[in-house]
This record gives C-alpha cells, sequence and structure tokens, in this order.
C-alpha cells in the first residue's frame, strides 16, 4: 500500500495495463492532476484480452489514463486529448498554475486544483464548498491528500435517486474476495458504491486472515485496519455495521432474519472472527451459508455482466434511445445488470464474492455505469473522497517520497524542474516460479 502511494508520485510510471496496481496507481495521478504524458503501459496482450469485454474507445478514466479523472468534480465525462495536460510541475511542493489563476482555488491556503491539470470552477461545480484533506503525521505530507475533506456543499446534499429510505433497514452484505489485496480492495470499492448508491447499510464481514498479510504474525485483519472507515461523512452516505450488530439486531427471533436454532451458537462463534476454511470450527462459511439463505443473492459476474444505474429503467420503464446507447458502448459484449425497484425490494442482498465465479475483479470505473453522467462523476468522487487509506498509510508513504527528493536534491537537481523519481511496476506475481524468480536486487 505504501509502494502504491510513492509510486503515484513519480515524475514517471510505467505499469501493466489493467493491472489493479498500476490502475491504482494511475487513478491516484488521475486525481492529482498528473498529466498522461508521465505514464505509460507495457503488455499489450493483456488490454487486448481485457478490452473483449470493455469498451475499446471508452473515456479515458476507463481506458486508465490519469488524465481521465481531471473532470469528475463536473456534471459531463470529458474526453480529453493526450497532449491537453502541461506536464508535471512538482512531486511534493506543487505549486499553483500561474498562466490560469481560475484553476487555483485557495481554501486555507490549499489549492484544489491537483498539480496543473486542475478545471475553472465553473466546470468544478462539486469543489464548491470544499476543503483539501488533511494527514496527521509527525512531518507535513499533506501534499499527498488528493481527497476532499469536507467534500463539497453538492456532494454532502446529495441524495440517490435509486435509494428507498421507507420502511425497515434494508442490507447488503458480502464475502471478501479471496485473493490478493488489489483485488480485495476493488470488490471493496465496488460494494461500496452499491450501497452508498442503493441507500442500504453495509455488514462488515467479521474479522479473518488476508491472503499473504502474515509477516507480523497477526492473523486476523479488518478493513478498518486499512481504510479511513470511521469518517462521520462516509457513515452518513453509508451506515457501516459489524457482523456481531447485524446479528444481535436481526438475527433473533423478532429480527428480519432470525437465526436457525441448529446453528445459532456456531453463527455467534464467528461474529468477531472466523477463517476462510469449510472444515475450521470457525469457518467463515458458516456466516456466508446463513447470509445466502436470507438474503437475496443476485447472479452477478463481473467478466459477464456490467451493472447499470438508469432512472428512467429503475422506475420501471424504457431506458433513453441516448442513454441505452451509452450503456452501451459501456458495456460491450457484456450482458447489462439492472439496478430495479425488484432487486431493491428485498431487505438484504448478500454478494458472495468469495466464490470464484462471482468475485468482482474488475475495476468499479470499467463495471459500473450510471447514465446520467453526474451521478457517475458523483461516485467517483465518492471512491476518491472515502474509499482511501488511513493516515499511517500516507504519513509513511509521504516519509518515503520526502527521502527520494532528499536524494534528487543531492545529485544537484530539483525535483521541481527536471529531477525527481520514476516509478516502475514489475509483476512479479507473473514470475512466481523458481526458474524465473528474481530477488530485487538483480532487477537493478
Amino acid at each position: 500500500m505504501i509502494e502504491t502511494v510513492v509510486a503515484s508520485r513519480g515524475r514517471a510510471f510505467a505499469g501493466t495495463w489493467f493491472s489493479t496496481f498500476s490502475g491504482y496507481i494511475n487513478r491516484m495521478r488521475g486525481y492529482q492532476g498528473l498529466s498522461t504524458s508521465t505514464s505509460w503501459y507495457s503488455f499489450l496482450t493483456r488490454k487486448t484480452f481485457v478490452h473483449n469485454w470493455t469498451y475499446p474507445n471508452g473515456n479515458y478514466y476507463a481506458r486508465e489514463f490519469p488524465i481521465g479523472w481531471v473532470g469528475i468534480d463536473g456534471n459531463i465525462v470529458l474526453e480529453h486529448e493526450r497532449e491537453s495536460v502541461s506536464p508535471l510541475l512538482s512531486v511534493l511542493n506543487q505549486e499553483d498554475n500561474k498562466e490560469n489563476k481560475e484553476n487555483s482555488v485557495p481554501i486555507d491556503d490549499v489549492p484544489l486544483s491537483r498539480g496543473v491539470a486542475g478545471l475553472p470552477m465553473v466546470k468544478t461545480p462539486a469543489l464548491i464548498g470544499a476543503k483539501r484533506g488533511h494527514i496527521e503525521c509527525s512531518v507535513d505530507v499533506n501534499d499527498l491528500a488528493y481527497w476532499n475533506d469536507p467534500q463539497g456543499e453538492r456532494d454532502i446534499a446529495f441524495q440517490s435517486p435509486f435509494a428507498e429510505q421507507e420502511g425497515k433497514t434494508k442490507y447488503i452484505s458480502f464475502e471478501p474476495d479471496s485473493g490478493g489485496w488489489n483485488n480485495i480492495r476493488i470488490s471493496l470499492e465496488t460494494i461500496f458504491i452499491l450501497a452508498a448508491a442503493m441507500g442500504r447499510t453495509l455488514v462488515m464481514p467479521p474479522k479473518q486472515h488476508l491472503y499473504l498479510f502474515n509477516a507480523d504474525g497477526k492473523k486476523e485483519r479488518s478493513f478498518s485496519n486499512f481504510f479511513a472507515l470511521q469518517n462521520l461523512e462516509l457513515l452518513k452516505k453509508v451506515p457501516i455495521i459489524t457482523t456481531e450488530e447485524f446479528l444481535r439486531r436481526e438475527g433473533g427471533k423478532d429480527g428480519q432474519f432470525p437465526m436457525p436454532n441448529e446453528n445459532r451458537t456456531k453463527l455467534l462463534n464467528v461474529q468477531d472472527s472466523c477463517q476462510y476454511r469449510m472444515k475450521s470450527e470457525k469457518s467463515c462459511f458458516t456466516l456466508y451459508f446463513y447470509l445466502r439463505e436470507a438474503g437475496l443473492v443476485p447472479d452477478l459476474k463481473s467478466d459477464k455482466h456490467c451493472i447499470i444505474f438508469d432512472q428512467d429503467r429503475f422506475a420501471g420503464n424504457s431506458m433513453s434511445p441516448e442513454h441505452a446507447e451509452t450503456a452501451d458502448q459501456f458495456c460491450g459484449k457484456r450482458e447489462m445488470f439492472f439496478i430495479d425497484k425488484e432487486m431493491q425490494g428485498h431487505n438484504l442482498i448478500h454478494l458472495q464474492s468469495s466464490e470464484s465465479a462471482y468475485r468482482l475483479l474488475n475495476h468499479f470505473y470499467g463495471f459500473i455505469h450510471f447514465t446520467d453522467p453526474s451521478i457517475g462523476n458523483y461516485y467517483k468522487r465518492f471512491v476518491r473522497d472515502f474509499m482511501r487509506y488511513n493516515a499511517e498509510i500516507y504519513c509513511a508513504a509521504g516519509k518515503v517520497v520526502r527521502a527520494l527528493e532528499e536524494e534528487t536534491k543531492k545529485l544537484g537537481l530539483s525535483p521541481n524542474e527536471d529531477g525527481g523519481f520514476s516509478s516502475l511496476h514489475v509483476r512479479r506475481g507473473d514470475l512466481q516460479y523458481k526458474e524465473v524468480k528474481l530477488p530485487a536486487e538483480k532487477w537493478y
């Protein structure tokens, strides 16, 4: 995680197309306003494979160019030219674009524009009332904060047209992805958007072992160990409860989803922590099978479907020709999965996303489509502003970036001009076999 943040601050970045790692780095570069001219991709066959189900002429954000994220504070999806953004000015000491004062909106002396790719305020109405985020750290690393905290006035007041607030509380629960961290992260981003857009309380799974997170001997972790999920503004958008609270609230005999008497003891045994092993006495599947039985389990597959939020279709009508065309372009060969009132009629939706056929292995921006681009941009901002790592991770990353800048200065170069550092993502996971596995020293 720290490496991802550090890599996003390099003057130039090269990575693998549609890698979960490279995609996140380039998205953060886009959040920060870094030019596409400083990002390169390799492994063209991977792009071709992915574009079998992602529209090849889609918007720049869907094609993982940083410039695609520049316009998300506006009402439309911008189609940028690669040359339309100036090169990166600096790393941790970005300056305002002096040639266009309208690009920067100082609030408490911290401009909201990212790098030199900011847009005039007339094109970014979501920034009105917003302030740049702050990172708690022993040194000043606030320039790493690409998010707004608080958000702008329109985002604070936003109400999803797909949420139904009347009646009993509606929930969405899920099973964490069983793969590596970035697979878990992209799945979680999709789940949070679904919960927010549908106005549902999100039930977090019990603490459990995460793949490859065992170097410190800690066996169980929760997502709050990595994400800033205690943010009060986030909780207004997505109420979050633990499995323990869900079972206490809804699992009793008078709750919406009573626990079967024969499994009650086993369920209570895994409400705080569980193990991803079927035969364990604390198997997570004890809980997962209960949730699958209690709620609606959508037949949603990220390699075959694209999720569509359309207000006309949600109301039981046909999509407009314009929206049908954009949805068709977005989905390509994939089948459209519509969020509708019938689905919202279920008080519990459970995503069996730990199962191989139902893993949500797709970036949300290539998986979820809002036919109203202003709503789509809102949820891109939602992920930017709330689905971020906690301050401890950014603090550590900021110290590394500063150390790299100091090394640059020792070479007589300026990070703000022709110096700085570049970053490269090598997919070492593809080189896991003994014959080709190389230690890091041999890469240099």
